[in-house]
């Protein structure tokens, strides 16, 4: 059975929509949603059999872990142990931007959200609506990619749609992707911190922002 669909914008997303997406998400519900790069698959990390929902959207297999965003940084504390000083100030001045970081997990999260390892992918998206779910749902979300295992990112709402549509209850129609390359990953936990995968952010903002703390310079953006 399709899913509701509400067209939004993700820059200036109406209060209402924002809202009803909310309290879906609060209540175990699973969103189609616009981040600050693509389309993403949205449920509470504490809601197990909305995970479970997300997977079997996804034909995703079981021991994969699911990435996250928050809203605001004082939501690391519900996904993360206490980080020294040193790291939260880093991260004050990398986010929010379409950059993902492997940070150490705590332990009480859902193994299906980690995949039964001991670290987590988290992201505070620079898109307002992202960002404002997060907070107004009072948990951070998953932001896996909105489509099938193994397809290709979907580059429209309606590519997203076609893939996993029918399996969510709530889809936010925001137009064309930001970024269809997806974020960035560094690794945080690592000294040097350890670039894993390039994408929407510019190296120049890596390089500006931790100069030696990165493992290998970064050749153009």
């Amino acid at each position: 059975m399709s899913s509701r669909i509400l067209r939004v914008n993700a820059d200036s997303p109406s209060p209402d929509v924002l809202a009803e997406a909310a309290r879906l998400v609060a209540r175990g519900g699973v969103l189609l949603y616009p981040t600050d790069t693509l389309y993403g698959l949205g449920a509470a990390v504490r809601e197990p059999a909305a995970l479970a929902r997300i997977f079997a959207a996804k034909r995703r297999p079981r021991g994969q872990p699911l990435p996250v965003i928050i809203g605001a940084l004082e939501q690391l504390e519900l996904l993360t142990p206490e980080l020294p000083e040193e790291r939260l100030r880093l991260l004050e001045a990398l986010w929010p931007a379409p950059l993902t970081v492997i940070l150490p997990a705590r332990h009480d999260l859902p193994p299906l959200l980690l995949g039964n390892g001991d670290s987590i992918a988290v992201r505070w998206p620079v898109a307002p609506l992202a960002g404002a779910l997060c907070r107004l749902a009072a948990t951070p979300v998953t932001a896996t990619s909105a489509n099938r295992s193994g397809a290709g990112n979907p580059r429209s709402f309606e590519a997203a749609y076609a893939q996993v549509g029918e399996e969510v209850d709530l889809a936010l129609d925001g137009g064309p992707p930001r970024d269809a390359r997806g974020s960035t990953i560094i690794d945080l936990r690592a000294s040097p911190v350890r670039l894993l995968r390039r994408g929407a952010l510019a190296a120049t903002f890596l390089r500006e922002r931790l100069g030696m703390l990165l493992e290998a310079p970064l050749d153009g953006d």
